[in-house]
């Protein structure tokens, strides 16, 4: 049970508050160790859940007594424990890395994996996070990928078609949770057509309503009654659902109206970070935040500034304090996230992901995404007596942006090829690249890795040139294989839908012939 104190004089009102405010918050923190200013969050204001980012993770026991301390400290305040949450969606996005198992990542599983592929990934993750004491985890992604939409976010997504994505999107919840870590399902009502990055800017989806509910919605209707534990609301505005230009995070419409009674979700519904563009932009954290509990939101997520944390406490503390919706909403949250926190704490040990060997899994996931998109020229696989220049753009992981130690070469020269390596930042200027087309000489291939060419006009210039110049290079797309249709003169091209090292490995076994995927096209 919570340990509560008498209300403080300063909230004294003819309304009595059965809950703490800070239940409702969902906060990031600085450092790798409890310090005084986070003891202060969780014990005088006792906020709900902490959420960790790669600013916070040094080893995996490193990151267990982390979390060990901070269970540690909410004890004495609650017999419940706290949430602590991480984007572990595997790819691009997974915050964990350095003695856990780095899986390919959603792309690359709805093209590579089934249901019981899904599903033992899921049970691995769970197993990991259990093991160092998260017990929330904030995925899977249930975006459909869509032609129109946000190049990088593309390759989170499980795939285009809603019946694929409900299924694996399932399966990965299922194994998940039968580890005893809450899973995610994001961003409702689905932001896969979203063509601006809600990290920037506010998306407006224009679909249809009939196309929003016949495709975007299946997966999450799916995940409302596998049940999952939570549901993390879309920055996006969709006026066919809410004709009032509300967000998803801000919308009653959709947290309540459509996800409550229309799908009949009944866990724990959590905003997507509030100081992304797409809200800080147009409103403070205060705003939006007591805005995302009105509108049916019970967890509410803040995780770089400690400005915003501030303020969207102190506007949540001030908006609940005195009888009216705000208050009310906060008790009907408080009570869903106190049904989770008792279903957290009776969980005892993992059972370590069912014996799965995740390496294993993740090599055999990453092998069967395997894409040859165009080998008109028959070049793959590749001769190894002719030597390689890897044209190597910095790559850079999402939302933590650290840079990448991941790299190609170590596999091609396990492989038998002589490589030599040209790095370049994501978006180089002439100045940078220079003599560089000059100084690839005749012998050497070239090969040039892009990594979200989309985003960056001097990649692109610069791979256009290559192609131009040396048209039997070749393209591998590190990230969204939508780079291919920047380049239509490019000859050889081929992806993984990934960049971890499991899937360098498998292209480095596909260039040298050691690994035969289907050829897709022409």
């Amino acid at each position: 049970m919570e340990k509560r104190e008498n209300q403080s004089p300063e909230r004294a009102t003819d309304y009595v508050m059965n809950f703490d405010p800070g239940e409702l918050c969902l906060f990031g923190f600085e450092g790798v160790a409890p310090d005084a200013a986070l003891e202060r969050w969780i014990v005088r204001e006792r906020i709900g859940g902490v959420i960790l980012f790669g600013r916070n993770i040094r080893s995996r026991d490193q990151t267990r007594e982390l979390c060990r301390g901070l269970q540690t400290i909410r004890r004495s305040v609650s017999d419940l424990p706290l949430l602590i949450a991480v984007d572990q969606e595997g790819g691009a996005v997974a915050r964990f890395r350095e003695g856990f198992t780095i899986f390919p990542g959603n792309l690359a599983l709805g093209m590579g994996g089934g249901e019981g592929t899904a599903y033992r990934q899921g049970r691995v993750t769970g197993a990991e996070l259990r093991d160092v004491g998260v017990n929330l985890n904030l995925a899977p992604v249930l975006d459909l990928r869509h032609p129109d939409g946000f190049p990088g976010a593309g390759i989170r997504s499980l795939g285009s078609d809603p019946g694929t994505v409900a299924a694996l999107g399932m399966a990965l919840i299922r194994g998940i949770q039968d580890e005893g870590v809450a899973a995610t399902a994001k961003h409702f009502p689905g932001k896969g057509r979203a063509a601006v990055d809600s990290h920037l800017d506010l998306p407006v989806i224009a679909a249809p309503e009939s196309e929003l509910r016949g495709r975007d919605l299946p997966p999450f209707a799916a995940a409302c009654s596998a049940p999952v534990a939570a549901v993390m609301t879309s920055h996006a505005v969709y006026p066919a659902l809410d004709p009032g230009g509300f967000p998803g995070t801000l919308s009653r419409r959709l947290l309540t109206d459509l996800l409550r009674a229309d799908l009949g979700y009944r866990g724990v519904v959590i905003t997507d970070d509030l100081g992304m563009g797409a809200i800080r932009k147009r409103m403070s954290a205060g705003e939006a935040a007591v805005g995302a509990l009105k509108a049916g939101a019970d967890l509410i997520l803040v995780c770089h500034s400690p400005g915003e944390r501030e303020e969207a406490f102190a506007h949540l503390a001030q908006a609940v304090s005195s009888e009216g919706p705000a208050a009310a909403r906060g008790e009907e949250s408080s009570a869903r996230l106190r049904a989770l926190r008792e279903r957290l704490k009776c969980v005892r040990s993992p059972r370590a992901g069912a014996g799965v060997d995740g390496k294993g899994l993740s090599e055999e996931i990453a092998r069967r995404a395997i894409a040859i998109l165009r080998n008109r020229r028959r070049l793959i696989p590749l001769s190894s007596s002719r030597p390689l220049v890897l044209l190597w753009f910095q790559a850079v992981e999402a939302e933590d942006r650290r840079a990448s130690s991941w790299e190609l070469a170590p596999y091609l020269s396990e492989r038998g090829f002589s490589v030599r390596t040209l790095r370049f930042p994501g978006d180089p200027s002439p100045g940078e690249i220079g003599g560089v087309l000059e100084s690839i000489r005749w012998e050497e291939r070239p090969v040039a890795a892009s990594f979200d060419a989309f985003r960056d006009p001097g990649q692109t210039a610069f791979l256009r040139a290559v192609f131009a110049r040396r048209p039997d290079s070749v393209l591998i797309p590190l990230k969204d294989p939508r780079d291919a249709e920047l380049f239509p003169e490019a000859d050889t091209v081929l992806t993984a839908y990934s960049f971890v090292p499991a899937s360098l490995k498998a292209l480095a076994e596909t260039l040298s012939g050691s690994f035969r995927p289907p050829y897709q096209d022409k």
